[in-house]
């Protein structure tokens, strides 16, 4: 079983494209401290004085607690952990020069890494941890992963058209079917709001506290991260973005009954209003001597036998529409 020890952020994503790419088990042999930093520069930020904290800095620290904690929140109900109180406290740290804000959150890896029981679980979970230490929103982030396992299932599909053995290919095939799940799961990381949101208003946070040229690293010690600050004009680029529903088409149903005409009401719709059904129905299906028809009774107070046809929606059950097919006699 490979081993590895955690000692930057940077090692934790390195074991976690290792287990995607290898599909096992590692030993984590130590976790030490897990920094997670902000460097600020430019602006107000070039040779800050951090013997003191400015009213935007202060809020930035304030936003990210508040965030931290939500975060913290929506990891545990989805991997059915119990992070203690004490962890849950972020200790920020400045340092001379730029603006640096760190803190350490190693003691949450720990935690977590306790109830994993599997590489595809811990794989998920440091996904999950890494929306938080990425630059980009979540989403986008959420994306980004989906596409390294995708990569892997098209090396795997690759592999198996070169081998002849059928048991090897069936050997890809549960391979292939192992990073499904993973996908899966992965994507259901951004099902919901709770992840998101808060890992996207810390940073949303930090570029609505920026001037023109000032600028934000997320964990610049991370290669990919290094030459990609964030600055004023990213404000509105971490949103949270759910999955659209399928839209189901309408169902249908004909109905034949005998009815009773409570109004009439003259719009391009030619609306009749059914007493039984207290419900507005379109007439325009039929000829204007069976709406004749539908009026006399109306005026005389006579039951009138109709064929109407209801539109539903699929996924409530609800009357989209109601029309009149036809008056029997």
């Amino acid at each position: 079983m490979q081993e590895f020890e955690i000692s930057s952020v940077a090692d934790l994503i390195e074991a976690k494209d290792f287990m995607i790419r290898n599909q096992n088990d590692i030993k984590i042999t130590n976790i030490s401290e897990l920094e997670y930093k902000i460097k600020l520069s430019g602006g107000r930020y070039d040779n800050y004085n951090f013997e003191y904290i400015d009213a935007d800095v202060a809020r930035i620290i304030l936003e990210y607690q508040e965030q931290y904690n939500n975060f913290v929140t929506a990891l545990e109900k989805r991997f059915n952990i119990q992070i203690p109180q004490s962890q849950k406290v972020l200790k920020f740290k400045l340092e001379k020069g730029c603006l640096e804000i760190s803190t350490d959150l190693k003691d949450i890896i720990k935690e977590g890494f306790k109830h994993m029981n599997g590489w595809h679980i811990m794989v998920v979970f440091i996904i999950a941890i890494g929306g938080w230490y990425a630059r980009d929103s979540y989403h986008k982030y959420i994306e980004l992963e989906q596409s390294k396992v995708k990569l892997e299932q098209s090396k795997i599909e690759l592999e198996q058209s070169k081998i002849a053995s059928e048991q090897e290919v069936k050997d890809k095939e549960i391979e292939k079917e192992k990073l499904s799940i993973v996908l899966s799961n992965i994507n259901d990381l951004v099902s919901g709001r709770e992840l998101q949101e808060p890992a996207n208003r810390a940073k949303k946070a930090i570029a609505a506290t920026l001037q023109e040229g000032e600028r934000a690293i997320i964990n610049p010690d991370i290669k990919e991260q290094a030459n990609k600050p964030i600055t004023v004009e990213d404000k509105d680029k971490f949103r949270v973005v759910l999955p659209q529903e399928e839209e189901l088409p309408s169902t249908e149903e004909e109905i034949d009954d005998i009815f009773h005409i409570e109004a009439q009401h003259f719009t391009p719709n030619k609306i009749f209003r059914i007493k039984e059904l207290k419900l507005n129905v379109s007439s325009t299906p039929i000829s204007a001597t069976k709406r004749m028809e539908i009026i006399r009774k109306a005026d005389r107070q006579e039951p009138v036998r109709l064929k109407i046809k209801l539109i539903k929606n699929a996924k409530t059950g609800g009357i989209e529409e109601a029309l009149i097919l036809d008056v029997i006699n």
